[in-house]
């Protein structure tokens, strides 16, 4: 087995498995991440930056992604692991009421946490573009353990991310 050999723009580890050579440390650490999907989705809680990729293990391409995101607030924290995205929320344009506001575009996930946009008006129609923003702010602690995205960002995850696709949650 050939090891620790550099292919150009690809390596063979030491462990024998070629992977694609970056110097962008959320991609080189999707390198190492499997998806059930031709899709993985990585967000750094330190950074509050989300990608996604498209590939396979060891070949994951940078997709979409360097999106802002807000996570958990101290007292109810998103937590880090490693997730699969179970159920977009099939009403009109995802929506999901909280106490005093809503979020378009939810995406559960298999850690009991949403991927979803930022907080909407209670009041005002349906469409997220005809409604009034409640809480815009991304890049911070905030939420209930949900990780708050644009909505265009969580529009594109909703409408273009299969369920099954690995989420990977870290700091």
């Amino acid at each position: 087995v050939v090891t620790n050999k550099d292919l150009g723009d690809k390596v063979i580890g030491s462990d024998g498995v070629t992977v694609i050579k970056t110097d962008n440390e959320m991609d080189a650490k999707a390198q190492g991440y499997d998806s059930k999907t031709k899709y993985l989705i990585l967000a750094d809680l330190s950074s509050h930056e989300m990608c996604i990729y498209k590939g396979r293990k060891g070949a994951w391409r940078r997709f979409k992604g360097e999106w802002e995101f807000t996570s958990g607030a101290p007292a109810t924290h998103t937590p880090e692991g490693i997730f699969t995205l179970v159920w977009p929320q099939k009403n009109d344009y995802g929506w999901k009421n909280f106490k005093l506001s809503r979020a378009c575009y939810v995406y559960w996930t298999s850690g009991g946490f949403m991927i979803h946009s930022i907080l909407f008006s209670l009041y005002g129609g349906l469409d997220p573009d005809y409604v009034s923003v409640v809480d815009g702010r991304l890049g911070m602690n905030l939420s209930q353990s949900c990780l708050r995205l644009d909505k265009d960002d969580a529009k594109f995850i909703h409408e273009n991310i299969p369920t099954q696709t690995t989420l990977v949650v870290y700091k």
